[in-house]
């Protein structure tokens, strides 16, 4: 899938170098291509791993045609109904339903002409489409979706299935090599080699839990295991305060054969204290950063 793409190529490109892809081209040949990184940081940047890499994933071209609208939005009042193929916007054909997004958006608060064809038969309507800011600034929206047709669904969509022995086997070394995936990229933004706009706090975590949740139980909680092991790896971390700072507490007790004393320990914690309340202010800023965009 995707997510796994995405994943071996963080883990593979993080230090940056070539690193070698295996496609299975168009004709059906199977060839290695190196993906020439170089001294690029893959973290450095915020957004859509694939993207910044200059490719994306592949999506079929669908006609512009009405999938359904949403209730009360301008599609609806305008009169547009599931099914109707969209043919012209103000004289000027449509190819794609991509074509007609982007006419609709950057014709916000603007009346637009769009002759459709319905049951055979064509006919005009006129839609306003509604303001909307975002980061990229205004744009207008209709209250429109996409008629994606079942068949090029199941093209898109990969299942997956392990037995209960192999599926513990895998369970164990997901967890380890996103475990050790935690701490390397912890090392590079501790380095500078990563930005630290990676790091999410509660408002972010809440936003995707509720985003996971929408999609399906298995991505609900695939997502929880995320944020389990990514917590898991930095509570064992040796700072005080944390669970990692008392073992190495016990460390120095071992090696040295008697406690820390008090004001060492005291100091510790204060650091710790310190480091926390740090790492968990740049975390909100960064969420609060995320949701005024």
């Amino acid at each position: 899938s995707w997510d796994g793409v995405r994943l071996q190529l963080l883990e593979q490109g993080l230090d940056g170098g070539d690193v070698p892809v295996t496609v299975v081209q168009a004709d059906g040949e199977r060839v290695q291509r190196l993906l020439p990184l170089g001294e690029r940081q893959l973290l450095k940047e915020e957004g859509d791993l694939v993207e910044h890499l200059g490719f994306h994933p592949w999506m079929p071209v669908l006609a512009a045609r009405i999938g359904g609208v949403v209730a009360g939005g301008a599609a609806e009042q305008a009169g547009l109904r599931e099914g109707d193929l969209v043919l012209a916007v103000d004289g000027e054909p449509v190819s794609s339903w991509t074509a007609l997004v982007d006419i609709v958006r950057r014709s916000a608060g603007k009346d637009l002409r769009l002759s459709i064809e319905r049951d055979g038969a064509q006919q005009e309507v006129v839609v306003t489409p509604a303001k909307r800011s975002d980061e990229d600034g205004e744009r207008g929206h209709i209250g429109a979706y996409v008629d994606f047709p079942e068949s090029l669904r199941q093209q898109l969509v990969r299942e997956v299935r392990y037995g209960p022995l192999e599926a513990l086997g895998r369970a164990v070394g997901k967890t380890r090599d996103m475990s050790v995936l935690t701490l390397r990229v912890l090392f590079k933004m501790v380095s500078g080699q990563a930005s630290l706009s990676n790091i999410s706090g509660p408002i972010t975590i809440a936003s995707y839990a509720g985003a996971t949740a929408a999609i399906g139980l298995v991505s609900f909680l695939t997502f929880l295991a995320v944020i389990s092991v990514s917590l898991g790896v930095l509570n064992l971390l040796p700072v005080p305060m944390l669970d990692g700072g008392h073992l190495l507490y016990y460390l120095i007790e071992a090696v040295k054969g008697s406690p820390v004393s008090e004001g060492f320990e005291l100091r510790g914690q204060q650091i710790g204290m310190a480091l926390l309340a740090m790492l968990m202010g740049i975390a909100i800023f960064n969420d609060l950063q995320r949701l005024m965009q």
